[in-house]
């Protein structure tokens, strides 16, 4: 039983992981066509208000420099104003979680299983 299940790890490895620049790039597993995902847009848009609204302005700079980063490393990009209702575009709903207790006291969950519409935006 161990020795099947790691080859189906190793085989979900192979066809979902290429190396590109000495990183690494991992395809999502998504079970249908990302075209037939639907948006998802005013969910992620209410979630990010809703963190504006209850953080402080020392949490929303932590938050901003956080989204800043990602945009950097190439985890996400923008999407021109001129393409928003041209083409579809995947949103990934996240909340801001701060705690006191930790080194880092900003954690970003994201939320792959919000109830998606099927709103263009």
């Amino acid at each position: 039983m161990r020795n099947q299940a790691s080859a189906l790890v190793e085989n979900f490895y192979n066809v979902t992981t290429t190396r590109q620049m000495q990183k690494f790039v991992v395809r999502l597993p998504l079970s249908e066509s990302p075209e037939n995902l639907g948006e998802i847009c005013n969910i992620a848009i209410r979630v990010l208000k809703s963190v504006y609204k209850r953080v402080t302005p020392s949490q929303r700079l932590q938050y901003d420099n956080f989204m800043k980063e990602y945009l950097v490393l190439g985890h996400m990009s923008l999407i021109p104003a001129n393409q928003i209702l041209t083409k579809p575009h995947r949103y990934l709903p996240h909340n801001a979680v701060f705690k006191n207790s930790c080194t880092t006291s900003l954690h970003v969950v994201f939320n792959t299983s919000k109830k998606r519409n099927q709103e263009s935006h």
